[in-house]
């Protein structure tokens, strides 16, 4: 998978974690278990769920 699948993944995967859970309730953790990936890897694309979300579109 590439670094720009990875990402829009993440950004997905972040979308329905928000939707369910409200921004300010939603944690990195869930957003990791959704997109299947550990949460580390979320920190190689983006700083935090701020980031992820000013660079969902």
């Amino acid at each position: 998978m590439s670094q720009s699948e990875k990402e829009e993944l993440i950004k997905q995967a972040a979308i329905r974690v928000f939707a369910s859970e409200g921004f300010h309730k939603a944690r990195m953790e869930a957003i990791a278990r959704e997109a299947g990936v550990a949460v580390g890897t979320i920190y190689n694309y983006f700083t935090g769920k701020e980031d992820v979300l000013s660079r969902r579109v």
